[in-house]
């Protein structure tokens, strides 16, 4: 399995392709490893990504859909998504990634209940973001976080979430 694979055989704890977690014990299974050098699929009847606590890096994508969680607080030491960080059709309140400091692109899409991204370590989305039909997620949040950590040759699009009526922020000029 990968945890063996992980901890045998020279690899240490870096398994280097895809990993598909569709159960709970799937999740036990993985616990081993600090880094994925391929994506990390978490779907199905996955409910507890606590096991997951000493993940630190993902070489490519982390892909979440279809979940009931409230969070993705189990991947909290998780710091780098070398690709996409894509979640949809969730039960997250929050994602909760208190460590990521980077990820390419961050795509969040109807998560009816998502209120608050909780990424306060975040220091850079790469290639940008696509934040669409999450209806409970702050405009104003959105806007904050494009501006603050989104490449500036990155885009950032973002329509049919919570519309919350921003505060004007005046010009510098």
């Amino acid at each position: 399995g990968i945890r063996d694979c992980c901890l045998s055989r020279g690899l240490g704890d870096v398994y280097k392709r895809q990993v598909r977690l569709e159960t709970n014990a799937d999740v036990v299974e993985a616990a081993a490893c600090s880094r994925v050098a391929g994506s990390l699929i978490v779907y199905g009847g996955v409910t507890d990504l606590s096991p997951l606590a000493c993940l630190r890096e993902l070489g490519n994508q982390l892909y979440v859909e279809g979940v009931d969680i409230r969070s993705l607080s189990g991947l909290s030491n998780l710091e780098r998504v070398e690709g996409e960080l894509e979640v949809g059709w969730t039960g997250l309140t929050t994602l909760g990634l208190e460590s990521l400091v980077y990820v390419n692109y961050l795509s969040l899409y109807e998560n009816d209940d998502l209120v608050t991204l909780d990424l306060p370590n975040l220091e850079l989305i790469e290639g940008g973001m696509g934040v669409h039909y999450n209806p409970l997620l702050s405009t104003c949040e959105l806007e904050s976080l494009a501006q603050e950590v989104v490449s500036p040759t990155g885009s950032a699009q973002y329509a049919y979430n919570a519309e919350d009526g921003c505060p004007s922020t005046p010009d510098p000029r």
